[in-house]
């Protein structure tokens, strides 16, 4: 819901809808403070639909404001529900949200955000607030409504009328402003229902949650009178918004960026390695992101952003163990997300994967889900198990199935009766082959079957494609490719063009469009849009086309072509004007902006020009009249043609005209001069003739036919038609008579013209007109074939100006009967003609009858039941007055017999028309009537029955009604049996009685009466009747029962049925497992007989008459009652008891453990005749009571645990024993070794118990000891090896194991590649036998950046060493993760998962702020593949683009220099570098901004050129403008100074200047004040190191743990080096020295450090016989000092100070400071000779050490006359730089040394203790 907050709520809540009717139970009213919100759970008695729902909450009010289904967006007020029990447990209840508009895509359908996005399933994106449970929302059908459901709660899409009865209604926030979400990447945002605000005045501020800081609505639009749009900045978590306008109005409401979304992951599941996650939602700023993994929600630390809002990195704090991987959490500033279906990246694949338990069939998973789905740009397919490492992978990561869910996953393959064929994916049709564990059942497979895999097992199983199964949808592998429409059309203006496209990537993808023009080809800016699957792209201004566009992801181009085509010009409107001519504006569309590529054609249009870009045009056209087809061309595109004209001609009046016609006056105007150009209609009657130009313009004349009525004049001048309401009239017609003649009318009268033409002729509202034309003459016509419809009424002629009546009565004209033959039973006939009108009477005979009229010319008459013939009918209107003429005849129809059916001595007689009047029937059989009262009328008019006598004969049926017979010809009566006397077995004569047996027919014909017994003839002989009839009749021997049948007259009696006599069991007896029987009358094979034992009969019985046998019995058979079975027999029953019978054991050869066995045989009776038995087994003659029963011929035993052979069984039920079956025990088999982890199983058999002795060949000794299996340890070198296990004194088979070999541990490598050392178990790579194994090991890159997939699975050279049991691989030059594992034969290690080492970043090349410019990144580690790289402060950042890695050490890209520095303690921050290479991140803070300094103003080339303030000089000129030629200076001494025990030797003398680090100095970064202060002279020295012209020196203080480090390089000649990437240049014969203070203890972090140098030098010096002053200069370029020097003696020292410092790595812009006359050091000085300076270098806290770089190292030299004795005389002075490192500091001496040209070398000493005494 909105989140509001000022809503005044009222507090009479109990007297809210007291008027409804409780059929419902209301919570209480909870009031949220929050938002100020009121909420209620309505409970219905009965089933409520959401519809429903919807309406009743938004029919209940809290104060002023109606209710609405409730909207929950945040987890607050989720839980605010949950805990007022609002949201219960106890039952469902509906709350906003549907996907009714478009499957999939949910929003909110109720209250105020109404139409707001709340989830889309296709992509996993919640935008504000969801609890769905893993498999929801799904895609069964209909369900497109939320309720609240589950324990714990959550989210439910269901259908509209499920089973739910509650719903929670809120009241509150709909006349607040509504904000629009947006993503945390900021842009423009809409407000709507900002109601009763000046929005021009309106200031909306955003205040966040977490830290109160603030943001307002720039750029803000007015959309219309209560919206706005604006532009918020990038930014995450939740804010209250506030409104205020000019007039104090003022509003607050609740807000959020969109939560996190998660799109795809990138797996890892051991601690510390690195996890991926790509969506959006994520911010920019990492400190306000944390990441939770897995069901137990591990903490992954560490969250980096390596693209911003759209992809981070983390660090996984622990192993997940048995923890699934999925879901991912991630809070963004407050706003949390958890994702079950992410995407997860699998590295052998380049592929990515999800799972939904969708619960779904195989058709449904695939279409509606697995390809339904998406993944930033790529659409899915179904995805199927290829191996154990996919297994595993989607074992370890998929989330826990809620509910009792499984991961049963439809695969996407088919059996073609060889091979398993895929059907969906890009390799639809490949074959494939599926992993599984167990043997796939093909029994009965065919093509329609499909296969599911289930994750708990890894069991592959055959369904039916209905069966209700889960998804796993994969992405990726595909070219980009456009879908939908080919060539967009785009205005000449240009516009955004939404490029529907499948498979563009990730956030991880480089994406280019390019249009390709004729002469030129742009790239063009565009927007991805990945949840409509949409490029938006912006296409400029322009013309002509159409242009091909295409989009390339990676290297990879879309396949099908789509075009821009700039659109035609069209031609909306040119107004008309006169025929005089004059200026046209010519409106339309895409006239583009250059009227050199606009023309236009069919004017003669002089002044073109365009008016307004793209739209409007003008230009002058000429006199003239009609029309002009016009069309505009802009390029070579021409726009449809549009038809300008002038002026139209008006008419306003005609004169009159008789109908013969003449000539008619039209007036008018703009009907032009020229005659020939005009034309003039009148209407039906064609033109008017002799056209004529009475006054110009305004009045026409000319000759009109003859006509009737009225006819629009319509004047056309050059195709410009006038206005046609203007009416030519003619004079009207009359009525004389109107006479009707049978159904036809005669109309006599004037002025009906020649053939009625124009006239419409009707009779009441009927139009008769076309009745009446035949014939017809001006006085006139007659009207026939009238319409049906037509009854009396009014006549009307019309047509003309006037219309004539009269009056007109119809009578009734009979046609015919619709039926004249009508059943007995009555009819509804129909009565055909014309005018049946009102207050009819309808006569049969002379008795009036019922009728319904139909229409007038159908009435549709009841005829009554009767019979007869001759019946007349009549008709009549208004109630006889107007009588019908003639009349209609019908009869009723003659009776007719359809069947006679007999039953004993009664016949049913049935037909038609029989009547119903008895007294009108006669029936008669012959010459035999039938008395009056032995007939009766069954059913009226179709059914009469009748007594039949004994005594008839056959002969035919007569029915006569009224008079008229029918007779049924075939008739025959059906003879009756009734009586047998039974014959004996052995067969003989009996008699047979029965009816209707006559020998003759009434006319004396033979009846040729027949007997059937059991279908065989007999022959009979007729003993008397007829009551009854009785023959005697003769039977052979036999059984059972005789069917006997009688026919005469060729017709059969019914089947009459009596016995033969029944046969007698005396005895039974068993014999093994078969049965006898003894007796009498068995027949043959028991023929007839069922012989039984109980209830069970038996087949396949053999017998005679007196002995049978029964053998083969049935397995259900057991002791009973033997019985026979039969017609007509019942004989005593003889009982019978079995004993048990064995026939097979069944194995004879069992386990040593004991093992059931299967004894089969007969008779194992549970019970006998009711009674139970106790069974028991015999073995070895010992009595078992534990058996299984299984059958009645099966029992399963378990034999004791023992060996041997020869042990007997016995089967004994109560007191009857079985027969003796035999067993032997196993001896041992090993049947396979495996092993488990770091033990080694054996499987097999018979290996005994724990009393027994084991051992094995190898000498290890058993862990585990089973009868079945015997485990052993392993150690990490064991190898390959053979083994056999003896048990007791039994060797086993021989069996061989193989270990799998197990990688634990990498040492890092570089992206260059390189070596490494692999530590593990199991790494040899020969057996025990010395043979080798075939280890190979395999490198695999893993792709987590789609683009061009790297060579994976490259076999990589290692080599195995035994003495320290670890591997050496060379692993190949890459980046990012990859894997090593390492396989022989099947046996396959570990994939172990690492990464090559990180991006380190060390130096950053520049740029000026505010001015965009070319970077270039130092540091190691670096690559091409997934180069992302940002420069940031702490809160914004901007991605430095067209990233290149030129090598592994150095990268270059364009940094738009838009980053502000920001300010800590006083100094300025480096920006820091984030290089992101494969997914692996590298940060310095390495960059800052160039500095803004000034070179001399000569500093120009030849001379020098001027770097970063800096006059660098090129090779032939020195000095700090680069003005003084090297070639000038006197030729330099051939020693260099030399330090040898802290002792200087310099050649020369005359010793000037002296420098010295003097002191380390901790300041309150807050007033300045000291805090500390070490001085060097407390240093004590080491030993220093000398490489060369190098020097390193270390110093450590007695009472402080600080270290100083002194690093010494001297310089012969000029060189330009490099520090902390910046450039500077070294002067001949110079020496420069770096600084490192490190373990400096700070008392605060915000404090900083001075290291203070003191320049000492004499005030003033002789030179040349004068007192010369020292002078100093200094940089006043900067706020930092960047160089000073002091002169004198004709000698000059430069200092320079880098522009940098390293703080802790980071490189920070130096701050270097000449201290202030007043500072306390310079009180230290007592020689007042001497000028001393105080130079600071200030550093800001550190943890590690600083470094600096003080130059102290530039001498000019010159070359000058020096004056000897004060007398003019040549000679030349060289200073030379001496740097000392003693007892008491560090110092940098310069000594100038004198001579004359020929040089004539001398050492100067300069003793320690006078160094000091100096330095002091």
């Amino acid at each position: 819901m909105h989140k509001h907050s000022n809503f005044t709520i009222t507090i009479v809540l109990l007297f809210i809808n007291l008027c409804l009717v409780r059929s419902q139970t209301f919570s209480q009213y909870f009031n949220w403070t929050v938002n100020n919100h009121v909420y209620v759970r309505v409970d219905e008695t009965a089933i409520i639909s959401n519809t429903d729902a919807q309406i009743k909450c938004s029919q209940l009010t809290v104060g002023s404001n109606n209710g609405y289904l409730v909207t929950i967006t945040s987890p607050e007020e989720w839980e605010f529900l949950k805990t007022n029990s609002l949201a219960s447990i106890i039952g469902s209840a509906w709350i906003s949200g549907s996907d009714l508009d478009k499957l999939g895509s949910w929003v909110y359908n109720t209250g105020p955000e109404t139409g707001m996005p709340l989830y889309n399933l296709y992509f996993d994106k919640c935008y504000q607030f969801c609890t769905f449970a893993s498999v929801e929302p799904n895609l069964i059908p209909n369900e497109h409504w939320l309720q609240t459901a589950g324990d714990p709660m959550y989210w439910n899409n269901n259908n509209n009328n499920a089973i739910v009865q509650s719903y929670i209604c809120e009241f509150g926030g709909l006349n607040q402003p509504i904000i629009d979400s947006l993503q945390t990447v900021g842009g423009q945002v809409t407000i709507k229902n900002i109601v009763g605000y000046d929005l021009a005045s309106l200031t909306v501020t955003w205040t966040s949650v977490s830290d109160s800081t603030t943001f307002q609505c720039q750029s803000k639009t007015i959309v219309d009178s209560t919206t706005i749009t604006c532009q918020i900045p990038s930014n995450t978590g939740k804010y209250t918004v506030r409104f205020l306008d000019v007039y104090s109005k003022t509003d607050k409401v609740n807000w959020a960026f969109n939560l996190p979304f998660i799109s795809s992951v990138y797996p890892k599941f051991n601690s510390g390695e690195l996890i991926t996650i790509t969506g959006t939602g994520f911010g920019t700023i990492a400190s306000k992101l944390s990441v939770l993994i897995g069901t137990t929600q591990i903490p992954c630390n560490n969250p980096s952003i390596i693209r911003p809002d759209e992809a981070i990195t983390c660090s996984l704090s622990a192993s997940l163990g048995t923890s699934k991987f999925l879901p991912v959490t991630v809070n963004s500033n407050g706003l949390i997300f958890s994702s079950f279906k992410a995407a997860f990246y699998y590295p052998s694949t380049s592929l990515f994967y999800n799972g939904f338990i969708s619960s779904s069939s195989w058709q449904v998973s695939k279409d509606n889900y697995a390809d339904a789905l998406k993944l930033d740009g790529y659409t899915g397919a179904m995805a199927f198990i290829k191996d154990a490492a996919f297994y595993d992978l989607i074992y370890k990561t998929l989330p826990e199935p809620l509910n009792g869910a499984m991961w049963n996953i439809w695969q996407p393959y088919y059996y073609n009766g060889s091979q398993y064929i895929l059907l969906d994916g890009p390799n639809t049709g490949s074959a494939v082959v599926p992993y599984s564990s167990n043997t796939i059942n093909l029994a009965n497979v065919n093509i329609n079957h499909r296969f599911a895999f289930n994750l708990s097992n890894s069991f592959i199983e055959m369904l039916d494609p209905s069966t209700a199964r889960s998804t796993i949808a994969q992405y990726g592998g595909i070219s980009p490719k456009f879908v939908g429409v080919a060539r967009h059309s785009v205005p000449t203006d240009g516009s955004s063009v939404s490029l529907q496209i499948d498979n563009y990537g990730t956030v991880f993808s480089t994406i280019t469009v390019n249009l390709y023009l004729s002469s030129s080809t742009l790239q063009l800016p565009y927007t991805r849009d990945y949840i409509n699957s949409l490029l938006i792209v912006d296409i400029p201004a322009g013309y002509n086309g159409p242009y091909s566009i295409t989009v390339t992801v990676d290297t990879f181009t879309t396949s099908n072509a789509q075009y821009i085509d700039y659109e035609s010009p069209t031609i909306t409107n040119i107004p008309p004007i006169s025929t005089s001519g004059g200026s046209i504006v010519i409106t339309g569309t895409n006239y583009f902006n250059t009227l050199s590529l606009v023309s236009v054609q069919g004017l003669s249009c002089s002044n073109l020009a365009i008016q307004t870009a793209h739209t409007v045009l003008t230009c002058t056209i000429p006199s003239g009249s009609g029309k002009t087809s016009t069309t505009v061309t802009v390029g070579s595109k021409v726009s449809s043609p549009f038809t300008f004209q002038y002026s139209n001609p008006t008419v306003s009046s005609v004169s009159n005209i008789s109908p013969l016609g003449g000539i008619i006056t039209i007036n008018g105007g703009n009907f032009f001069t020229d005659s020939s150009k005009i034309s003039i209609s009148l209407g039906t009657f064609g033109s008017c003739t002799g056209i004529k130009v009475e006054t110009a313009h305004s009045i026409l004349s000319c000759t009109a036919p003859a006509g009737y009525a009225k006819q629009p004049v319509i004047v056309t001048v050059n195709t410009l038609v006038s206005n046609s309401d203007i009416y030519l009239n003619y004079n009207s017609p009359t009525i004389t008579s109107v006479t009707q003649v049978d159904d036809y009318l005669n109309i006599v009268g004037t002025n009906f013209g020649n053939s009625l033409n124009g006239l419409t002729i009707t009779l009441g509202s009927i139009d008769i007109t076309s009745n009446c034309l035949s014939g017809s003459t001006n006085t006139a016509f007659s009207c026939k074939n009238l319409p049906t419809t037509v009854q009396s009424g009014t006549l009307s002629i019309s047509g003309s100006n006037s219309v004539p009546t009269q009056t007109v009565n119809l009578v009734p004209y009979l046609s015919s009967l619709g039926q004249t033959s009508i059943p007995t039973s009555g009819s509804t006939v129909s009565i055909n003609g014309r005018f049946f009108e009102s207050n009819i009477i309808v006569k049969i005979g002379t008795t009036t009858s019922t009728f319904t009229k139909t229409n007038n010319q159908l009435l549709m008459l009841t005829i009554p039941s009767g019979t007869g013939t001759g019946k007349i009918v009549t008709v009549s209107n208004n109630n006889g007055a107007l009588q019908s003429v003639g009349s209609l005849t019908f009869s009723y129809s003659a009776p007719t017999i359809s069947t006679a059916a007999q039953t004993l001595n009664t016949l049913l007689i049935s037909g038609q028309n029989f009547g119903n009047d008895l007294s009108k029937i006669s029936v008669n059989i012959g010459t035999t009537s039938i008395p009056s009262n032995q007939i009766t009328l069954t059913t009226s008019h179709t059914q009469i029955t009748i007594t039949l006598a004994d005594n008839l004969q056959n002969a035919a049926l007569t029915v006569t009604v009224d008079y008229q017979p029918a007779t049924l010809n075939t008739f025959k009566l059906k003879p009756i049996l009734t009586s047998g006397t039974s014959p004996s077995v052995d067969g003989g004569k009996f008699v047979i009685s029965g009816n209707f047996l006559s020998q003759t027919n009434q006319a004396g014909q033979s009846t040729n009466v027949q007997f059937k017994f059991n279908n065989i003839g007999s022959t009979c002989t007729f003993l008397s009747g007829p009551s009854p009839y009785k023959y005697e009749c003769t039977i052979g021997s036999g059984f059972g029962q005789i069917n006997s049948i009688a026919t005469v007259d060729g017709i059969d009696s019914d089947s009459f049925r009596f016995y033969y006599a029944s046969p007698i069991i005396t005895s039974v007896q068993q014999v093994d497992d078969f049965i006898e029987l003894f007796g009498n009358e068995f027949g043959i094979d028991f023929n007839g007989l069922t012989v039984s034992i109980g209830p069970i009969s038996l087949s396949g019985c053999t017998s005679n008459n007196t002995f049978g046998q029964c053998k083969n019995l049935p397995l259900t058979v057991q002791s009973g009652n033997v019985t026979l079975s039969g017609e007509n027999t019942d004989p005593e029953p003889i009982e019978l008891i079995f004993k048990p019978f064995l026939k097979s054991i069944n194995p004879t050869i069992v386990d040593t453990k004991g093992q059931e066995i299967t004894i089969t045989g007969r008779f194992f009776e549970q019970s006998t005749l009711g009674s139970p038995n106790s069974l028991s087994i015999l073995d070895s003659g010992i009595s078992q009571n534990i058996l299984t029963l299984v059958s009645n011929s099966e029992v399963l035993y378990t034999t004791q645990p023992n060996t041997g052979k020869d042990h007997n069984i016995q089967l004994q039920i109560s007191n009857r024993t079985s027969n003796i079956l035999k067993f032997d025990n196993e001896k041992p088999i090993i049947n396979s070794i495996f092993q488990d982890q770091d033990t080694l199983v054996i499987n097999g058999e018979y290996f005994g118990t724990s009393n027994q002795v084991v051992s094995t060949s190898i000498n290890k000794t058993p862990i585990s000891i089973q009868d079945y299996k015997v485990v052993i340890p392993l150690s990490p070198s064991d190898m390959n090896n053979n083994l056999t296990v003896t048990v007791s004194d039994q060797e086993s088979n021989s069996n061989s194991f193989y270990l799998t070999p197990l990688i634990e541990l990498l040492s890092p490598v570089g992206v260059e590649g390189g070596i490494t050392t692999i530590s593990g178990k199991y790494l040899s790579d020969i057996d025990a036998n010395s043979n080798p194994i075939g280890l190979v090991y395999t490198f695999t890159k893993i792709s987590n950046i789609m683009t061009i997939q790297e060579a994976l699975n490259t076999t990589i050279t290692c080599q195995y060493k035994s003495n320290i049991q670890k591997t050496i691989c060379t692993i190949p030059a890459s980046t990012g993760e990859f894997e090593i594992y390492s396989q022989y034969s099947t046996y396959k290690s570990n994939v172990f998962k690492t990464s090559f080492i990180a991006p380190g970043i060390q130096l950053a090349t520049p740029t000026k702020k505010g001015t965009p410019g070319k970077v270039t990144i130092t540091g190691s580690n670096f690559g091409n593949l997934g180069l992302y790289i940002t420069i940031r402060n702490s809160t914004a950042f901007s991605e430095c683009t067209n990233a290149i890695a030129i090598s592994s050490t150095m990268i270059t890209c364009y940094f738009a220099s838009d980053i502000n520095t920001e300010i800590s303690n006083g100094f300025t921050q480096p920006l820091t570098v984030n290089v992101s290479v494969d997914i692996l991140i590298g940060l310095g803070d390495v960059f800052n901004y160039q500095l803004i300094k000034e070179c001399p103003s000569n500093c120009v080339s030849p001379f020098g050129s001027c770097i970063d303030g800096t006059c660098i000089c090129s090779n032939e000129y020195t000095g700090t403008d680069c003005q003084t030629k090297k070639d000038d200076l006197p030729e330099q001494p051939s020693e260099k100074p030399t330090d040898n025990n802290g002792t200087t030797n310099v050649p020369g003398n005359n010793f000037q200047f002296q420098i010295a680090v003097t002191h380390l100095r901790e300041l309150n970064s807050i007033d300045g004040s000291t805090v500390k202060t070490l001085k060097t002279s407390d240093l004590v020295w080491g030993q220093p190191v000398v490489n060369g012209d190098k020097k390193y020196y270390k110093g450590t203080f007695t009472s402080d743990p600080a270290i100083v480090e002194l690093f010494v390089t001297y310089f012969k000649t000029s060189q330009t080096i490099q520090f902390a990437g910046e450039t500077m240049q070294m002067a001949d014969n110079s020496i420069k020295y770096e600084i490192h203070v490190s373990k400096w203890n700070f008392t605060k972090s915000i404090n900083s450090l001075q290291v203070i140098y003191q320049s000492t030098t004499p005030k003033s010096v002789e030179y040349e016989c004068e007192t010369k002053e020292t002078t100093t200069s200094f940089d006043t370029s900067s706020d930092s000092l960047g160089w000073f020097q002091v002169s004198n003696g004709g000698t000059t020292m430069m200092a320079k100070f880098s522009n940098k410092m390293l703080v802790d790595n980071r490189i920070l812009n130096s701050q270097v400071k000449l201290l202030d006359q007043n500072d306390e050091l310079y009180k230290e000085n007592t020689d007042s000779s001497s000028l001393e300076l105080f130079v600071s270098m200030n550093t800001p806290t550190f943890r590690d050490k600083i470094i600096l770089d003080p130059n102290f190292s530039s001498l000019l030299e010159t070359t000058e006359e020096i004056k000897t004795d004060c007398s003019k005389s040549t000679a030349w002075k060289i200073p030379v730089i001496v740097v000392l490192c003693c007892v008491g500091s560090v110092a940098l001496i310069i000594a100038g040394i004198y001579g004359y040209k020929k040089y004539k070398q001398r050492k100067l000493e300069i003793k320690l203790s006078e160094l000091r005494n100096r330095i002091k």
